[in-house]
């Protein structure tokens, strides 16, 4: 029998402290050094004069908000992050990677020294149960500040400059004519490619000036193999994409692969800051298949939702069990209130789907 509780930030910043495999840069560095490790608009390199740290080297910085050439010193563009001490609540280090938009910051002691850094990644990885990530997607997109915001494969990179600077984000979902996805095109592959040429030859590098660069399509940048769901899966479910498959971000998509909404790692840091408490939510399950264990995952989320606007639940409890050899489901949810009697629904039979559907009825 496997039991999952619905952990919440109980996890401790220490917990997930980063000492070793940090990218470090001597303070004369210059831009284009410092930035040659880096993969995302997202990331950092840890600036050191001799052992002491001064700050942070960031795309965003350097190449997006200085314009700097690369033989630039990175003093010109040095970041100064906010001090997290270790014994900093987890909400504190979610807070600070929303409003800087750097996914690695540096962690001190009391005395304020650096002993290590903590990135989202390994955040999120400690918190993959919470409760809060079985969110449906479908929700989660359609409470987007923006929407989804799109541009089509045959439109000009200067299209797609302006509409990342207007709407204050660092991806863009790419369609054709048919509204089908052709892919994600990432603000920083621009910026980076613009400011800091690469040494492969390119099509912006033959034609030799930035105006070109400009005039170039969009399918000429984009990313093709891109990573969907359907809008009833849950964030827990993209965030384990997210995790397994080291990527960024996540489309939401219907059954013609027409874009419905975007989900990236601002999301999941979004809603893991909530500090709504819910009512106590346990899953138990027995010889679930992976692909029931997704069904009863949905299922589980529109659960929580539902006790979440129960002022006299105190609990909830769900207990699914498959049988291996016939294919027989047993479902049984236990509803404890406040005061009283627990009210308990139990069914039985060989369709999932249908019988989750008959519990949520109820």
């Amino acid at each position: 029998m496997v039991v999952l509780p619905v952990p919440r930030l109980n996890m401790k910043l220490k917990d997930i402290v980063q000492k070793d495999k940090i990218i470090k840069v001597p303070a004369n560095s210059t831009v284009s050094s410092a930035l040659s490790k880096l993969t995302s608009s997202h990331d950092a390199s840890f600036v050191f004069d001799h052992d002491s740290f001064v700050g942070l080297v960031t795309p965003y910085h350097c190449l997006i908000k200085n314009s700097l050439p690369g033989n630039a010193k990175i003093e010109h563009c040095l970041y100064h992050p906010s001090h997290i001490q270790i014994n900093a609540p987890l909400e504190k280090v979610i807070n600070t990677f929303l409003e800087s938009k750097i996914h690695y910051q540096p962690i001190f002691d009391s005395k304020d020294q650096f002993i290590g850094i903590v990135s989202v990644r390994h955040l999120l990885e400690g918190l993959r149960y919470d409760s809060r990530l079985r969110l449906p997607l479908d929700e989660v997109i359609r409470n987007k500040k923006n929407g989804l915001i799109t541009i089509y494969e045959d439109d000009l990179v200067s299209t797609a400059l302006n509409l990342f600077k207007q709407y204050k984000i660092s991806k863009l979902v790419v369609i054709n004519r048919d509204l089908k996805l052709k892919g994600v095109l990432s603000y920083y592959d621009l910026i980076h490619y613009l400011v800091v040429p690469r040494q492969k030859e390119h099509l912006g590098e033959r034609e030799g000036n930035k105006s070109s660069f400009y005039n170039q399509r969009v399918r000429n940048f984009v990313k093709s193999h891109v990573l969907t769901l359907a809008p009833n899966h849950t964030l827990r479910v993209a965030l384990d994409l997210v995790l397994d498959e080291k990527i960024g971000s996540v489309v939401v998509v219907d059954l013609e692969k027409h874009p419905l909404g975007i989900v990236t790692t601002r999301d999941f840091l979004s809603i893991l800051l909530t500090n709504k408490v819910v009512a106590h939510l346990e899953l138990l399950h027995k010889n679930l298949s992976k692909q029931s264990q997704e069904v009863v995952e949905r299922f589980v989320g529109h659960i929580t939702h539902w006790v979440e606007k129960k002022p006299d639940v105190s609990k909830a409890q769900l207990l699914v069990k498959e049988n291996k050899q016939g294919g027989l489901f047993q479902i049984a949810l236990s509803i404890f209130p406040k005061k009283g009697k627990p009210s308990i629904f139990k069914r039985e039979g060989k369709n999932l789907v249908e019988l989750l559907d008959k519990i949520k009825k109820h």
